[in-house]
């Protein structure tokens, strides 16, 4: 319990000084980001420590706009996803396959609303997301639900609960409104009744409608040494909560995270 507290501690001193930051951002409403979905879309993940984060929002602060609701910019997300036995969707990604997909009810607190969401990733590297309105997670799956999953990606699978996710985070939109870039920080997964959480990492991820290594943040991000990577949250998690699930895959990530920060379990 302590080391939760600490680590809580330290992120909202974190948040503190981004957000001081990020209020120097011009705003962006809710409804003119919609306009700027990008459901069907390219993705550049990075992982870095967040002592880097205020010399990237820096270099982004005079071409880009923060999300704001309410006068909040920094937003908390949550995500239950789903897998089924034996966590084919896990593998599926660990293994490498092309044209895979992940499942999960994802709730956004800071609107109040909650989707089922289907992210797939096909072997041209886009990313395609589909989802629809939800009430809160519930299981097992209503009718709506299970239709709506078979009829985007023709899953007919029995799914179940697999792991929760939660983190906060920063939504920024180029000038141009062809980017989306997503910040996001305090990490933390539980399932069946552990948890861990990845104190100190930023997940970035830059979504593009066509790749562009030209745009201020992929630019900033290169010159500070931060390369792109292969990190997906529903994997990383499950690989380090599940230690006798095939995990070889991802080992290099996990060693990566250990060298940028502590990985406190409880």
């Amino acid at each position: 319990m302590g080391v939760e507290i600490s680590a809580n501690l330290v992120l909202l001193f974190a948040l503190e000084n981004f957000l001081s930051q990020i209020n120097s951002f011009r705003p962006i409403s809710l409804a003119n980001l919609d306009k700027v979905k990008l459901l069907n879309r390219v993705d550049t993940k990075f992982v870095f420590h967040q002592a880097k984060l205020p010399l990237i929002l820096e270099a982004m602060s005079s071409s880009y706009r923060s999300l704001d609701i309410d006068e909040n910019r920094i937003f908390s997300y949550k995500s239950h996803y789903l897998d089924g036995d034996n966590y084919p969707f896990y593998l599926a990604h660990h293994n490498g396959k092309m044209n895979r997909v992940k499942v999960r009810f994802r709730n956004y607190a800071d609107t109040g609303s909650t989707y089922l969401e289907v992210k797939f990733k096909s072997n041209k590297g886009r990313t395609i997301k589909q989802r629809m309105p939800s009430g809160e997670f519930s299981y097992p799956l209503s009718e709506d639900a299970l239709l709506f999953l078979s009829e985007v990606s023709g899953i007919k699978i029995l799914l179940s609960p697999a792991l929760l996710n939660s983190f906060k985070r920063i939504t920024l939109v180029d000038d141009a409104e062809m980017e989306r870039v997503t910040f996001d920080v305090g990490l933390q997964y539980s399932m069946n009744g552990s948890v861990v959480s990845l104190d100190g990492i930023v997940v970035a991820e830059v979504k593009q409608d066509t790749l562009n290594r030209q745009s201020s943040v992929m630019r900033k991000l290169k010159d500070l040494c931060i390369y792109p990577s292969s990190f997906s949250k529903y994997c990383m998690g499950m690989a380090l909560l599940n230690p006798g699930i095939k995990h070889n895959r991802f080992r290099p990530g996990i060693l990566a995270l250990q060298k940028l920060t502590q990985i406190h379990s409880y």
